[in-house]
């Protein structure tokens, strides 16, 4: 079941890649894939994530698609799919 959240998020990254971040618990990424790139002249940087990410006490799994909020300046859950 896919949930449309729309919610900012805390990302942590590790190495330019996501790592963990912070939802009504902390979520620890097992698994991410860069899904869109922004490119600013000569750079580009990744616009979403599609990571797959499990609460620390191991209690509950997901997928998440997280899109980069530029008027913010940060992060958005767009979407979570429940394991």
């Amino acid at each position: 079941m896919i949930s449309h959240v729309g919610e900012p998020v805390h990302l942590i990254l590790d190495g330019g890649r996501p790592a963990r971040f912070y939802w009504h618990e902390r979520w620890t990424i097992t698994q991410a894939t860069a899904d869109a790139f922004d490119w600013l002249g000569d750079d580009s940087r990744v616009a979403s994530w599609h990571v797959a990410a499990q609460t620390e006490d191991l209690s509950d799994a997901a997928e998440f698609e997280l899109t980069r909020d530029y008027a913010a300046g940060g992060w958005l859950i767009d979407s979570v799919t429940y394991a």
